[in-house]
């Protein structure tokens, strides 16, 4: 039976559990052994966007020692994937562990990915007709170059009707960031945007 680890991301941790586990149940079903170490928290990703990246070095080598085994890293998340396997490298470029991390890195899948590519799922489709659009992460798709994998899984459910999504890159990525795309280390001046007081009389 094969062997993957599953980091589960902080976002899914708190507010997406559920998803996570359905994760963790197609694998399972795929006749993968999931492993999921604990102590897992966060990839690193909101240090390394805001220009912290020795903060983000910190949090990232925990997280890379909670996957000591030469086994596939799978992750329900394009963005923290993305940064994971695309971003770490460039984060430890020229540290004294750059060469484990780079190795690390290399294990590193998106979860559709994974059972698209390696993995080749076949799904049956159990539930009831419904009609569903997807939105693709932005990340995903720059960083990991997915290229339809969900679309294919979604493809193989016989009472699933894929609506295409019009203006897919036109979502959170068009929001302004006070640190969004820092490609050098920080830190950066804090900034703050004005936003509506939901207490303030209309």
């Amino acid at each position: 039976m094969q062997e993957a680890y599953f980091y589960g991301t902080c976002l899914v941790d708190l507010f997406f559990p559920d998803a996570g586990m359905a994760g963790i149940q197609l694998l399972r079903k795929a006749g993968v052994k999931v492993i999921f170490p604990e102590g897992q928290t966060c990839c690193g990703q909101p240090a390394f966007n805001c220009g912290y990246w020795e903060e983000a070095r910190d949090v990232a080598r925990t997280q890379v020692a909670l996957f000591p085994r030469d086994l596939p890293v799978i992750l329900p998340s394009g963005s923290c994937a993305g940064m994971m396997k695309v971003h770490y490298p460039e984060l430890f470029h020229g540290q004294p562990d750059e060469t484990e991390i780079r190795a690390f890195s290399a294990r590193v899948y998106e979860l559709t990915q994974f059972l698209v590519e390696v993995l080749d799922v076949k799904l049956e489709d159990l539930g009831e007709p419904v009609k569903v659009t997807w939105h693709s992460s932005c990340h995903a798709v720059r960083d990991l170059g997915l290229k339809g994998e969900p679309q294919a899984l979604l493809g193989q459910l016989s009472k699933v009707e894929l609506a295409p999504l019009a203006r897919e890159c036109a979502a959170a990525s068009a929001a302004p960031s006070p640190c969004a795309n820092r490609r050098s280390p920080g830190p950066w001046p804090a900034t703050r945007l004005p936003m509506p007081n939901p207490r303030a009389p209309p």
